[in-house]
């Protein structure tokens, strides 16, 4: 996906579409800090989970969601077995804070809660799914993105206006 969003110009874009099922938090969180400077509207055109849901779609000044679209939230910056193959101790540590502060920096930029990507919603008719109850996807309620900061929030349930294809499009290839 950072290959792709390389080589396209944002600053200009009105309107950005994505479709990810997520994927590495710090390529997610650097596009999502281009795109909330850019000022384009986000539109979700598939399925935006994980670090797509909390970087990219909170990113836009306006985040539509259509009528293909949904949000999941959950996951974290690396699984745990990643980080014990990858790291030593301290590395981990070091790893652990940067990303913590890169995590808070964000949130604070965009001005939403942290709480929208961590608590879990009490309902569980908004759990996507689960893997053996250890790592959970939920998505919120239009209703409820208000309440953790989240504004210009749109959910658009009819077909995709003219000139789709002359749009700019992230799709997660790899």
């Amino acid at each position: 996906m950072l290959r792709q969003f390389l080589q396209i110009n944002v600053t200009n874009a009105q309107q950005v579409y994505i479709s990810s099922s997520g994927g590495r938090s710090n390529i997610a969180r650097y596009i999502g800090m281009q795109l909330y400077k850019s000022d384009a509207d986000i539109v979700i055109i598939g399925p935006c989970l994980a670090s797509c849901a909390v970087y990219l779609f909170l990113s836009g000044r306006e985040k539509i969601i259509d009528h293909f679209g949904y949000i999941g939230f959950g996951g974290g910056p690396l699984s745990a077995d990643e980080i014990r193959e990858r790291f030593d101790r301290d590395s981990v540590q070091r790893y652990l804070f940067a990303a913590t502060k890169d995590y808070e920096t964000f949130f604070e930029m965009v001005g939403v809660r942290q709480a929208i990507a961590s608590q879990r919603p009490d309902d569980n008719s908004l759990l996507i799914g689960c893997l053996e109850q250890a790592f959970c996807m939920w998505t919120w309620r239009a209703e409820d993105f208000e309440r953790f900061g989240v504004t210009g929030v749109n959910i658009v349930r009819e077909n995709y206006p003219e000139g789709w294809s002359n749009r700019i499009q992230l799709e997660e290839t790899e």
